[in-house]
């Protein structure tokens, strides 16, 4: 037969275009097209071809053929049924059966490979995103990414155990046994090595049946971990600019109280905290000013608590519910800046 004629059958029968190839006696380890087959027949390299459909490899006496390349200008003959073609060859222990040929291995388990760190994706960009840091959004960004390449790397243990992904034994050119991927050893390099191992599956699976999915692999384990590091940075950066703040907040509560504890001699001591405390105020009134003019609302936050507590301890009411509302006020809008 020739490869025109391998194609015609495939058609005529509503067979997808998967061969298993036998090269001087020798079978290769997994299907490959007609086009392949035409490639092994112009290099010369080998005396006797042979092809086999994958959904006739579990029949008993499996009806090899002998593949040739047509005569320049002549015909192509009748089309034969592959069943009466000539003598079987050996088909190797890890070829499929014909019952696990006949149906087309489902694309589920793939799409949801591909759609799960999608999913994440947005998740981490939307909600992780809009976190404060007492929320600890490193935690949830963390659970979120490791949970995604756990549940990755199992569905592709189940797909590839499905597809019967390095079952049997396979035999190289040189008749020695050859070491296959199974679907375990698969799950595991997705979980451990997910950035090469997620696309990599993606594209081996089109070795048994199943669509190649390389290119959306490669598109979305870039996306995935594009935005994984980038939140990642992002929360970092907001807690140095909390652990600054907290410090300049310390610094300024120091000083102060070694304000306080300076003796006056002209003036009781009660008077004397009192004038403090009411120049304290006054300064951080108008530090919390300059600051908020200039658009800091980290430091508008520390002056106005400042001011809110030298009105506590002078037992100003009013001043300091006035002056807490300020600081709670501009807390809140300081952390939503640094979490974006």
């Amino acid at each position: 037969m020739t490869p025109s004629q391998l194609r015609q059958w495939s058609f005529q029968n509503s067979q997808p275009d998967q061969w298993w190839l036998n090269l001087d006696a020798v079978t290769e380890d997994v299907p490959v097209t007609v086009a392949e087959i035409e490639e092994r027949l112009k290099s010369g390299d080998y005396s006797a071809v042979q092809a086999l459909h994958v959904s006739q490899a579990g029949m008993e006496n499996a009806p090899w053929v002998e593949v040739t390349m047509p005569p320049v200008m002549k015909a192509p003959p009748v089309m034969q049924p592959l069943l009466s073609a000539v003598a079987p060859a050996a088909v190797p222990a890890s070829h499929p059966t014909a019952t696990e040929e006949k149906q087309k291995p489902q694309e589920t388990l793939g799409i949801i490979m591909l759609v799960l760190p999608l999913a994440t994706s947005l998740l981490i960009w939307q909600w992780v995103g809009g976190m404060n840091l007492l929320q600890n959004p490193g935690s949830v960004l963390a659970l979120l990414s490791i949970g995604t390449v756990v549940v990755t790397g199992i569905l592709a243990g189940i797909e590839a155990d499905k597809l019967g992904v390095g079952k049997g034994k396979t035999l190289d050119k040189n008749g020695r046994e050859k070491h296959q991927t199974g679907p375990i050893g698969w799950a595991i390099t997705v979980m451990l090595l997910w950035i090469v191992g997620f696309p990599a599956y993606l594209y081996w699976r089109s070795r048994y049946g199943a669509k190649n999915m390389l290119i959306g692999g490669i598109g979305v384990a870039l996306l995935f971990v594009g935005i994984g590091s980038w939140m990642t940075v992002m929360i970092e950066n907001s807690r140095s600019r909390a652990v600054q703040v907290a410090e300049k907040f310390q610094q300024e509560a120091s000083h102060l109280e070694a304000q306080f504890l300076e003796p006056k001699s002209t003036i009781s001591p009660e008077q004397a905290m009192k004038k403090r405390l009411n120049e304290v105020a006054n300064d951080a009134i108008k530090k919390c000013q300059i600051a908020t003019d200039s658009g800091h609302p980290d430091d508008a936050a520390i002056y106005s608590g400042i001011a809110a507590d030298a009105f506590l301890q002078l037992g100003n009411e009013e001043d300091y519910r006035t002056w807490k509302k300020f600081s709670d006020d501009w807390a809140k809008i300081a952390a939503k800046r640094y979490s974006r």
